[in-house]
């Protein structure tokens, strides 16, 4: 039997704050090709049933590969917007007031012509790592990519 945060379709990326809420991408209730993130908080040791983020960061371009900070202040993610860069980049949303802010494109630190995802910050909160790979086949390569986190928090 499948704990409550599954489902019969795709779950992956999973991402976790120190208060131990999982967030994860999965192609669950979304449009066929599409993906949305999901949290669910930590209870007695256990998750309950996951719930989907708002329209927000789950809109109809899609979400997915989230990274959450450790203190669930802002959420990294990619999505296909129309006024991003390539194919897929990365956003990011705070949370304020217990309300996810307006995705706001990375810029030019992270996103390309190409296609991002799997975002990463580090423990120590020094580096944001990523992936881009060359192409979706079964034998194209993905590369590795870090800059310095300032360059996406904004805290320069």
């Amino acid at each position: 039997m499948p704990v409550p945060i599954n489902s019969d379709s795709e779950e992956w990326h999973p991402t976790v704050s120190r208060q131990g809420t999982l967030y994860f991408s999965s192609a669950r209730e979304s449009p066929p090709g599409g993906y949305a993130i999901y949290c669910s908080r930590l209870k007695n040791g256990h998750y309950p049933a996951a719930e989907k983020l708002d329209a927000i960061i789950n809109s109809h371009f899609g979400a997915w590969d989230p990274f959450i900070a450790p203190d669930e202040s802002y959420l990294i993610f990619s999505s296909e917007q129309p006024y991003g860069y390539g194919g897929h980049d990365q956003y990011i949303t705070h949370l304020q007031n217990g309300t996810w802010t307006t995705p706001k494109s990375l810029g030019p630190a992270t996103n390309s012509s190409a296609t991002e995802y799997g975002s990463y910050i580090t423990p120590d909160g020094s580096f944001y790592f990523f992936s881009r790979p060359t192409g979706w086949g079964v034998n194209d390569a993905a590369d590795l990519y870090w800059v310095d986190s300032r360059a996406v928090l904004g805290t320069k």
